[in-house]
């Protein structure tokens, strides 16, 4: 599914009531249509990975909030 280019990572820190992190991913797919399945896909896979190695807590629903809709599981 991703093309040939370089996957690039942003992260920055902020404060808005809470402090956060905000990680951004730069990715390319072979085909645009494939775009959004992509980005859900690195979004659940990064947020499962962050809930089993402790570094956020298991978000419940009335939290989720974003394009992609994340349901943890």
């Amino acid at each position: 599914m991703l093309a040939k280019k370089k996957i690039v990572t942003l992260v920055s820190h902020g404060f808005d009531r809470n402090p956060y992190l905000r990680l951004r991913v730069k990715a390319y797919v072979y085909d645009h249509r494939y775009e959004p399945r992509m980005m859900s896909d690195i979004t659940r896979r990064a947020t499962k990975e962050f809930i089993r190695l402790g570094i956020i807590d298991a978000w419940d629903n009335a939290r989720v909030t974003g394009p992609v809709g994340l349901q943890p599981q």
